[in-house]
């Protein structure tokens, strides 16, 4: 059932819907007037099954819970001479047998996208609906209110998510070219302590070829977040940077600037550095921005990244990566290695190993929580069209006090790709 709480919306939600209702009936539209041509459609089936022992990590021995997750999803696209239509849609339903561990849930996702290529220019648009319904948990359905101003409800928690993009990229000149966009962002929760929230960004970037090598880049944007219910934030974004060619798939590119509002300013930056080497294959990124979370709240959020690849022989690859995350709540470590072996051409064994360490500095008491997860698998391609995946994994966690906990899951997949309609 879908739960849409319209008591603090402000006049842009409805707004918002009616453009990006707008723009899925102009790809729908477009769909119509293409629909003598040749469509390359691709329907495809995901099936999970999985067992934990202690999936909320407590103390000691926890609650298990099975659950089963079907997803069928398909994707259609359409190629004419100068543009290009593609639709998908897909379906997940997970189903849990211990519901105080994890609710039932439903998504259904919708998107669209159109292409259009004129002599100096290509306009895109691209849109995405979808909508989330998750089995209420507050309480027990059949235990009674007693407190006359309860504001608990025994409705499904819902998530309804549109977004829209719009893309214009122009060539100036031979060494000139500009990229606009406009991205509109709707969230609505039906659970009152989340916040509904609009998010609407508009950018403007030159890339300058400098020469062979370099690109010189500048970029201008404004960003519109309106919570409902709260005063709307204006953020106006500027940057600057370059890309350098140092040789073949050997590269640099800094972008550093900063985004102002009435509250703050935050130094923003996305860098990006490739090499390969002899025997291995590093990267490296950083990137800080504001940006607006699963909450409906505008944080800023720092991120770095590191790579290595190391094929060891034809069959084997070892990739190992360091992830640091920093937002203004909580800070976290996440170090991966993962090893893959092709057996032969339908089977892939892999194991993996992370260590993650997070602590929450948000709010009055600091919480320090350390993850070690180990995790074989195992990827048979059946025949051309069915894949099966199992994968093990062993979690153990501690956290501030050393209050210690495992848990063990078994997880089969199964990906089937029809054939194309």
């Amino acid at each position: 059932m879908l739960i849409v709480r319209h008591d603090l919306k402000l006049g842009f939600y409805s707004g918002a819907r009616r453009y990006i209702s707008g723009a899925v009936a102009f790809l729908l539209l477009t769909v119509s007037a293409a629909s003598a041509q040749d469509w390359v459609t691709l329907p495809t089936l995901s099936v999970v099954g999985a067992y934990e022992t202690n999936p909320n990590l407590e103390p000691g021995a926890g609650d298990s819970n099975t659950t089963y997750r079907i997803n069928p999803s398909i994707i259609s696209r359409l190629e004419l001479p100068t543009s290009a239509v593609e639709l998908s849609g897909s379906v997940t339903f997970t189903r849990s047998r211990n519901e105080t561990v994890q609710e039932d849930s439903e998504q259904y996702r919708f998107g669209g996208s159109y292409e259009k290529d004129f002599e100096t220019s290509v306009a895109s648009v691209d849109a995405d609906v979808s909508f989330e319904e998750f089995a209420n948990s507050e309480f027990d359905d059949d235990q009674a209110l007693s407190a006359v101003d309860a504001t608990q409800s025994n409705e499904d928690d819902t998530i309804l998510s549109n977004k829209l993009r719009f893309q214009l990229n122009n060539e100036l000149s031979e060494t000139d070219a500009l990229t606009s966009s406009l991205d509109l962002t709707h969230t609505e929760f039906s659970d009152e302590a989340r916040t509904d929230f609009a998010d609407i960004r508009g950018d403007a970037r030159l890339d300058h070829d400098y020469s062979e090598t370099t690109t010189l880049s500048a970029v201008l944007g404004l960003q519109y977040f309106d919570p409902a219910g709260e005063t709307a934030v204006k953020v106006l974004r500027g940057a600057g940077g370059y890309a350098y060619e140092f040789g073949d798939n050997h590269s640099l590119s800094i972008l550093g600037g900063l985004a102002i509002s009435s509250d703050r300013t935050s130094f923003t930056a996305d860098a990006s550095y490739f090499q390969p080497f002899k025997d291995f294959d590093f990267a490296a990124s950083v990137s800080n921005d504001v940006q607006a979370d699963d909450d409906g709240e505008l944080n800023e959020t720092a991120r770095a990244d590191f790579v290595v690849t190391n094929p060891i022989s034809e069959f084997t690859n070892l990739q190992t990566s360091l992830g640091l995350t920093k937002t203004e709540t909580t800070n976290a470590i996440l170090l991966n290695s993962l090893l893959s072996y092709d057996y032969s051409d339908t089977l892939r064994t892999s194991f993996s190993a992370s260590y993650r360490y997070s602590e929450n500095v948000g709010g009055e008491n600091k919480t320090e929580t350390t993850q070690v997860v180990l995790a074989p698998s195992v990827t048979w391609t059946v025949y051309e069209e069915l894949d099966a995946i199992f994968r093990y994994d062993e979690i153990n966690e501690r956290d501030q006090d050393d209050q210690r906990a495992n848990s063990r899951r078994g997880t089969l997949t199964l990906n089937y790709n029809l054939p194309p309609l």
